[in-house]
C-alpha cells in the first residue's frame, strides 16, 4: 500500500476507533460518487453543547464544510478546500440546523466515504 494511502487508512481507522470509544448515534455512514460540480449535504438540528463527529475520505480533492444559516447570512464554523480526507468534532454553540457539505469543484468525479455521528450532552 502506498504511504499516502496507508496514512489515510490509518487516519480513518483512528477516527472509527475514537467514534466507537466515545459512542454516539450514527447519523450517516455512506459511500457515494460525486459527478462533475456535484454536491452532497446532510443536515441535523443541534442544541448548544451537542456535537457532530465526522470523518471522510475522497478519491479527489473536495470542498468540505459544516455550515448553518443565520437569517440571510451563511456561517462556516468548519471550512476546508481541496481536502482528500478529514475528521474532527464540531460542537454547536447555539440551537440551529447544521449541514455537513462536500462539493466537487471540477469536471471529474470522486468517490466519497464518510461517517457522521451525533454526540449529545
Amino acid at each position: 500500500m502506498p504511504m499516502l494511502g496507508r496514512r489515510r487508512a490509518l487516519a480513518l481507522w483512528g477516527a472509527l476507533l475514537l467514534t466507537l470509544a466515545l459512542g454516539g448515534r450514527a447519523l450517516a455512514q455512506e459511500r457515494i460518487r460525486l459527478g462533475p460540480y456535484e454536491t452532497y449535504e446532510r443536515c441535523i438540528e443541534l442544541n448548544p453543547g451537542n456535537s457532530l463527529r465526522y470523518s471522510y475520505e475522497a478519491s479527489a480533492p473536495l470542498r468540505f464544510d459544516i455550515h448553518f444559516h443565520a437569517g440571510e447570512k451563511t456561517q462556516y464554523p468548519v471550512y476546508r478546500d481541496g481536502a482528500l480526507s478529514g475528521s474532527g468534532v464540531f460542537t454547536a454553540r447555539q440551537r440551529n440546523e447544521y449541514c455537513v457539505y462536500w462539493a466537487l469543484r471540477d469536471e471529474g468525479s470522486a468517490d466519497l466515504t464518510f461517517e457522521i455521528r451525533t454526540l449529545r450532552r
